[in-house]
């Protein structure tokens, strides 16, 4: 993480990701040597709002960890 606190800068792009039913949700970000798996319980709720909760798990982890080197 930066001196400052800020989030460490977003790999580019994210290589391999996927989404699934109910707030599923896989993304791997092989710069970082990371795998950011989300087992949700959202079935019924296809909102902008459950995918932005869904990404903000994902951000947070980025946040939290240092980038290799």
């Amino acid at each position: 993480m930066p001196a400052d606190g800020s989030a460490p800068a977003l790999p580019a792009p994210i290589e391999v990701g996927a989404l699934g039913r109910g707030g599923q949700s896989i993304r791997i970000v092989p710069e970082f040597d990371l795998v950011v798996v989300v087992t949700a319980g959202y079935y019924q709720d296809y909102s902008p709002r459950s995918f932005k909760i869904q990404y903000g798990v994902f951000m947070d982890v980025l946040r939290a960890i240092s980038p290799p080197g």
